[in-house]
């Protein structure tokens, strides 16, 4: 989470949207919600390849904050060693909103598609690594 409510989340879903049947694969995405003047929001950028249950699957970030009034901050994604998504334009600050990264949360859920869950789902995470240079 950067500045002010500036929300960058990446999401998997169920390939045919509020699907209520067992999916084997799910897509994945990123949006930003911001706070932030004139942020270029990429709602339901989707990318190839996905995921697949039953697996183990290596993810990568590379974030990098912009400088304030220039649309030059860094958001990349690699899945199992192939890059997704790679954006150098991004704006998670501003003039108005200038504190930076400062929070990382994992919230694995159930919801905004609609419908009822049927079975428990299981999530397993390894080897989580967070770094960065204070500002």
């Amino acid at each position: 989470k950067a500045s002010a409510g500036n929300q960058l989340y990446t999401m998997l879903y169920h390939p045919s949207g509020a699907g209520q049947t067992i999916a084997s694969n799910f897509p994945v995405s990123m949006e930003q919600q911001s706070a932030v003047a004139g942020v270029n929001n990429r709602t339901e950028v989707t990318a190839s390849p996905v995921f697949s249950i039953g697996a183990w699957h290596r993810m990568e970030f590379v974030l990098q904050l912009n400088t304030i009034g220039q649309a030059n901050g860094v958001f990349r994604w690699w899945i199992d060693g192939t890059l997704v998504m790679d954006y150098p334009d991004m704006i998670y600050v501003d003039a108005a909103n200038p504190l930076g990264f400062f929070t990382f949360k994992f919230w694995p859920y159930w919801g905004g598609g609609g419908g009822t869950r049927t079975r428990d789902d299981y999530i397993q995470v390894d080897h989580l690594y967070l770094s960065g240079i204070p500002k």
